[in-house]
Formats: C-alpha cells, sequence, structure tokens
C-alpha cells in the first residue's frame, strides 16, 4: 500500500501511461493501459522482473490493488497475465495487427527526465550509499539512486 502512497502524488504510473496510444477494442478491453503500465511498475518495485511471473501475480489481490484495477468481471482475472503485458513491452512507435499498443519514445524520454535525477540532500541521510558488489560489477549495470519529483 506505501507504493500506490507514494505513486498518488507523484502521478508516476499515470504519466508513463500517457505515453501509450491503445489501439485495442475498448468494449474488448478489460485492463486499460493505466493498469498495464501501474501493474508492471510495481511487480518491477517489488522484485518481480520477469513477465513469467504475472501470470502467477494476475491473481494477487494486494498487486491488483496497488495496480488500481479491482476485479470487474467473474471469468477474468484482475490484472493482465505475461502475453498482454508482453504485447505492452515489445509494441514499438505504430501499431500493427498484432501490437495495437504503441508508444511514443520522446513522451517516454520527457517522462523518464521528470522522474530522474540526483538524489536530494534528505535521501541521502536516509539511504546510504550503495556500493556495487562483485555481481554488478560483473554484469556491468550501473547501479544508481533515483529522485522522484511530483507533478
Amino acid at each position: 500500500m506505501l507504493l500506490r502512497a507514494t505513486d498518488r502524488p507523484l502521478g508516476l504510473v499515470g504519466r508513463f501511461a500517457k505515453c501509450f496510444t491503445d489501439g485495442r477494442a475498448p468494449g474488448l478491453t478489460e485492463h486499460p493501459v493505466t493498469t498495464l503500465v501501474g501493474q508492471r511498475i510495481f511487480a518491477l518495485t517489488l522484485g518481480y522482473e520477469d513477465l513469467v511471473d504475472h501470470d502467477r501475480l494476475r491473481h494477487d489481490p494486494t498487486i491488483a490493488v496497488l495496480a488500481a484495477n479491482w476485479r470487474r468481471r467473474k471469468d477474468c482475472a484482475p490484472l493482465a497475465g505475461k502475453s498482454t503485458l508482453n504485447r505492452l513491452e515489445l509494441g514499438g512507435a505504430e501499431q500493427t495487427r498484432y501490437h495495437r499498443i504503441a508508444w511514443d519514445a520522446a513522451k517516454i524520454e520527457a517522462a523518464r527526465h521528470r522522474v530522474s535525477g540526483p538524489p536530494s540532500a534528505a535521501s541521502r541521510r536516509l539511504i546510504p550509499p550503495i556500493k556495487p558488489n562483485a555481481s554488478s560489477a560483473q554484469t556491468g549495470k550501473a547501479v544508481s539512486l533515483v529522485r522522484l519529483e511530483p507533478g
């Protein structure tokens, strides 16, 4: 619940959801783009990096509450499965027959830059510096802190 409460003033999920164009038939769509983006962001935050995890997580009521989509139909899971999220992630700048959700790279960059930045003095006091461990040095992945700005 803390994740959802943190997102409300920041509007992170809504901001990134606006970067997508949904070409799916509204009457046949159970999971709106805002829910898909929220589901993916919250799952990543909780450590569920792989899309395969979402076939199990789609029935989790806590994740559904976080993504703000509690069950509307009795014959459908509260959240999307790996296949639907795969279409969201593999879509491109243009919609195709199989990828009806397109994204705008310029909007994503603008949204990403709004939430990125050096850590504030307050967050540096609350969060100790992260020292790269052996696994991050081997993979070459950078470790950084992100400061979220309301807005």
